[in-house]
C-alpha cells in the first residue's frame, strides 16, 4: 500500500494505523527536537490510574493543579514519579527507563532508546497479563481435571508457547495474540471467574477498531520495522501515544503488586500456634541498582520459596504464582553471597538446545535449558540436571551442604514446573 498524504492531525499510511489526534480522545503533536517526552503519557496516565492509586490521587490533589501543568519541567516531574510509584510491580521498573530517557538531550540515540523502551513496557505490561491468565487456568485445571475443553487452535497456541525455541524472543505482536487467545477460554461455555476482576468484559478491547488493540498493532508494527526507518520522530510520538493508550486501558493494573519469596521458615513453638516466617522482596520501579523494599510477615500459612507473587489485596488468599514463567534469578543461583536479597526478574524467553555440557556431564537438549530476558538487559540461561526427572532417590543432606549443588536442584524444578504447567494444560 502506497502513502498517502498527510494531514496536519492523521497519519494514514500503511506504518501509522491509529491517528495521531483522536485516538482513544487522546491528543498529540509530531515531536519535534525542541518537544519534551512523556508530556501527553503523563497527563493521560496519572488520571487514568487514580482510581487505583493513592499517590496519583495525592499528586493530582495536591501539586498538579494548575492548568498546563505537564508542559512544565518541576510539575511533570513530580507526576512520573507518582506513576512509577503506583506500580507496585514489573511495569513500575521499565517506566523508570522510560521516564529516564525522556529528560536526556534529545540525539538519535535517545529516540532509538525511548522507542525500545516505549515498545518494552508494552511487552511487560501483555506478558504479566499472559502469565497470570496461563498460570491461573493451570491451577485450575490441577484442582479441577478437565475444566476447560480447549480447541485444537487453543491446544496448538498454548504448546507452540511452552514449545518455542526460536533465537529471537516472543515479540509484542505475538503477546498480544496470545493474550486475545488465552482471554477467550474464560469465555467458554460456561464462562470462568478470571484472576483480575477487571479483566471481565475486556473482550471488546480485542475488537480490531478498538484504540487498544490498534495501539498494541501500532508497536508492534514499529517493532517490525527496518532499523533505518525505525527510530524516527514520528515513531517516537506513535510509541508514547500508542503505550499511553495501553496503559490508560489497563489503568487497573497500577492496583496490583509483586513481591519475590525469598525464602519460607517453619515455626513451631511449644507456647505457640506453628507459623511461617516469610521473607521477600517487592517488585516495584526497583532495578538492579535500587532493589525492592524487603519485608517479613509471620503467618500460620506457607508460600513456596521463589514464587513470584502478583496480587491485589492480600498475597496469601488471592495471589497467582507467576513462576516459573517469571523468576528472581538471584534467588535460584544465589544461596549464600550478597545477590541473595536483591532481586534480578527475569521473563521466560524460550526452550533451547546448547552444544555443551551440564554440571552432570549430561549434553544439554532442547528439553535440557531454558533462556530469560533479564531485568539487567541480559539473556539468562539455566540448566537441566534431569535429576528430578530420573526416578533417583533425592539426598537432601548433600544438597544443602553443596552450594552449586542446591542451586542446581533449585534450576531443575523450573524445568520441572515449567511442564508440568504444560502437561496439565495441553497434555504431553
Amino acid at each position: 500500500m502506497e502513502e498517502t498524504q498527510e494531514s496536519t492531525t492523521t497519519y494514514q499510511d500503511a506504518n501509522n494505523i491509529i491517528n495521531i489526534k483522536g485516538g482513544s480522545n487522546i491528543t498529540i503533536n509530531l515531536r519535534n527536537k525542541n518537544d519534551p517526552f512523556n508530556v501527553t503519557l503523563a497527563k493521560e496516565v496519572i488520571s487514568a490510574i487514580r482510581p487505583y492509586s493513592d499517590k496519583a490521587d495525592k499528586c493530582l490533589s495536591t501539586v498538579l493543579t494548575a492548568e498546563g501543568w505537564n508542559k512544565k519541567t518541576d510539575p511533570l516531574g513530580k507526576a512520573l514519579l507518582a506513576i512509577m510509584d503506583s506500580y507496585d510491580n514489573m511495569i513500575g521498573s521499565k517506566l523508570r527507563s522510560v521516564f529516564a530517557i525522556g529528560k536526556e538531550k534529545y540525539s538519535e540515540d535517545q529516540l532509538e532508546r525511548y522507542i525500545k523502551s516505549c515498545i518494552a513496557v508494552a511487552k511487560t505490561t501483555l506478558q504479566l497479563l499472559c502469565f497470570t491468565l496461563i498460570s491461573d487456568l493451570w491451577n485450575k485445571e490441577k484442582e479441577n481435571p478437565d475444566s476447560f475443553n480447549l480447541t485444537p487452535e487453543e491446544s496448538s497456541k498454548i504448546s507452540a508457547f511452552f514449545e518455542y525455541s526460536g533465537e529471537l524472543e516472543y515479540d509484542l505482536g505475538q503477546y498480544l495474540e496470545l493474550f486475545q487467545m488465552v482471554y477467550q477460554i474464560y469465555c467458554h461455555q460456561p464462562p470462568t471467574k478470571l484472576p483480575i476482576a477487571e479483566l471481565e468484559g475486556f473482550g471488546e478491547k480485542f475488537k480490531p477498531d478498538s484504540d487498544f488493540y490498534k495501539a498494541c498493532v501500532q508497536l508492534s508494527i514499529i517493532q517490525r520495522t527496518d532499523i533505518g526507518e525505525q527510530y524516527t520522530d514520528k515513531n517516537s510520538t506513535l510509541s508514547e501515544l500508542s503505550l499511553t493508550i495501553i496503559l490508560v486501558s489497563l489503568n487497573f493494573l497500577a492496583a496490583y503488586k509483586m513481591i519475590s519469596i525469598k525464602s519460607v521458615n517453619y515455626n513451631d513453638l511449644r507456647s505457640a500456634e506453628p507459623h511461617f516466617l516469610h521473607k521477600y522482596v517487592t517488585l516495584g520501579q526497583n532495578t538492579m541498582e535500587t532493589p525492592g523494599t524487603k519485608g517479613v510477615n509471620y503467618l500460620k500459612s506457607a508460600v513456596s520459596a521463589d514464587s513470584i507473587l502478583f496480587y491485589k489485596n492480600d498475597y496469601i488468599n488471592d495471589s497467582i504464582n507467576l513462576f516459573p514463567f517469571i523468576i528472581d534469578y538471584n534467588s535460584l543461583t544465589s544461596r549464600s553471597n550478597e545477590n541473595a536479597d536483591s532481586v534480578n526478574i527475569c521473563v521466560f524467553n524460550a526452550v533451547g538446545s546448547v552444544e555443551e555440557k551440564n554440571k552432570v556431564g549430561k549434553v544439554i537438549g532442547t528439553n535440557d535449558t531454558m533462556r530469560f530476558s533479564s531485568d539487567d538487559n541480559t539473556d539468562k540461561t539455566i540448566t537441566n540436571s534431569g535429576l528430578l526427572q530420573s526416578g533417583e532417590e533425592i539426598d537432601f543432606s548433600y544438597l544443602f551442604k553443596d552450594d552449586e549443588a542446591w542451586v542446581q536442584f533449585k534450576c531443575d524444578n523450573v524445568f520441572v514446573q515449567f511442564w508440568d504447567a504444560k502437561k496439565t494444560l495441553v497434555g504431553a
